[in-house]
Formats: C-alpha cells, structure tokens, sequence
C-alpha cells in the first residue's frame, strides 16, 4: 500500500486511540440498551464497533485523505436493531428526545 507521512501519522494515531473508540462504542451501548429498556421499546438487539486498523488501511488504499484523526468521521459506532420500520420515529424519540431527520 503506497501512504504518504500524514496518512502514516493518523494510522499510527489511530493504532494508538483505537482502544479507547472500542470502550466508548460499548459504552453508547449500554446507555442506548438502558434507554431502550426504560422506555419499553422492543428491539432485537443494539450492536456496537470501533473500525478495525485494517479496514482504515483499506479505505486510504482507496482514495481518502485525511491530515488528522478527527477528519475521519466513521471510526466507532451503534447500531439498532428493531423488528418493525413502524418503530423507528419511537426509537428516534426516545433516544434523541426527538424525531431526526
């Protein structure tokens, strides 16, 4: 893989960051299954990720740049799980207090 110095400084930023991006993703995750939980919403599962180095490798292998690590907006995240398309204006509701557009 051909990197330039600043693709190789936020690798390496990331390398060293990355643990903490897994324990903040599994903390917005338990807040979310405590907020789901307390407002009785059915879901089927909350998922939680931070990306592997690999796949940040992969994705300045093709073609992004970024001069810093907060230029990279997708390096932890939650997902939510419903069973019906009718729950989502409910889940969006309660976690963020209102509907998002």
């Amino acid at each position: 893989m051909q990197t330039n110095m600043k693709t190789e400084q936020v690798l390496a930023a990331y390398r060293n960051k990355r643990e903490q991006y897994v324990r903040f993703s599994q903390k917005v995750k338990e807040l979310l299954e405590i907020t789901l939980k307390n407002h009785g919403t059915h879901y089927l599962l909350v998922t939680n990720r931070a990306k592997e180095v690999a796949s940040l490798e992969r994705k300045f292998a093709n073609g992004h740049s970024a001069k810093r690590l907060q230029d990279i907006d997708d390096l932890a995240g939650c997902r939510i799980i419903i069973y019906l398309d009718s729950e989502i204006e409910e889940v969006l509701v309660e976690v963020w207090g209102s509907e998002k557009n």
